[in-house]
Formats: structure tokens, sequence, C-alpha cells
């Protein structure tokens, strides 16, 4: 059995693999934290199933502390950023996104976000609009 595989199987059709209720998710991530309360994985877990839900301050909270704990994963500082870029704090993102880029540039996902940030601080300066 595959580790990574949601519903157990290997080679399964993604359609087949089951999707988890946010809400479920959170519950079991708060059992866990309550056990291990510095597990920044289980943190990352819960901030994006927090962040499903619309709880963005719940995601920024675990977020934060993940990071805090572990300062290189470049998973949280991109998921940070995300919802800075949706907040519309774009140097705040960017910082994430640089951040992340630094510890590793070869993140697809990253380079891209770090484009878009960029592109909406041109947009924000070019308005006369200051965010940093």
């Amino acid at each position: 059995m595959d580790k990574n595989s949601i519903n157990g199987s290997e080679g399964t059709n993604s359609s087949k693999q089951k999707h988890f209720n946010p809400r479920d998710i959170i519950k079991v991530c708060n059992t866990m934290l309550e056990i291990t309360p510095n597990d920044y994985e289980t943190m990352v877990c819960r901030a994006a199933a927090n962040q499903e839900t619309g709880n963005i301050e719940g995601a920024l909270f675990d977020l934060n502390n993940a990071l805090i704990i572990k300062p290189d994963l470049v998973n949280a500082l991109n998921n940070r950023g995300l919802i800075r870029y949706q907040l519309k704090e774009y140097w705040g993102a960017l910082d994430d996104y640089n951040a992340a880029n630094l510890i590793n540039p070869e993140i697809k996902e990253v380079i891209y976000n770090r484009a878009n940030a960029f592109r909406a601080l041109d947009m924000f300066e070019k308005n006369g609009v200051r965010n940093h």
C-alpha cells in the first residue's frame, strides 16, 4: 500500500479517491495537536482545512506556528503567501514566496505565485496605491 494514496490502493484513478470533509480533518488535527502540540505537519494540514472552510485567521495561525517551529517549510511559506495574496497583502505574499524560493528555487508553483505577486504590486503602484 502506498502511504501517499488517499484511499489506500495503489494505482487507482483519482476519481475514486475519497474527499474528506475539512471539518473532520480539523477535528482529527485538533486531537493530534493535543497529543503532539509541536507537530508542524499537522498544523499545515489543519491550516489547509481551515482555509477550505473559510477560516483564514485559523489558517494563518497554524501556518505561522508551523513556520516558527520549522522555518524552511516551503509548502507552508507558499500557502501563507497565497492567503496573503488573497488578502491583497502583496508585499507579505512576496516575502513568503521569496523565502520559499530561496529554500528551493525549482518549485514551479512558487515561481508562478511569485510572478503573480510582482504583477499585482506593479498594478497597485501604477494606480498610486502603496501596500508596504
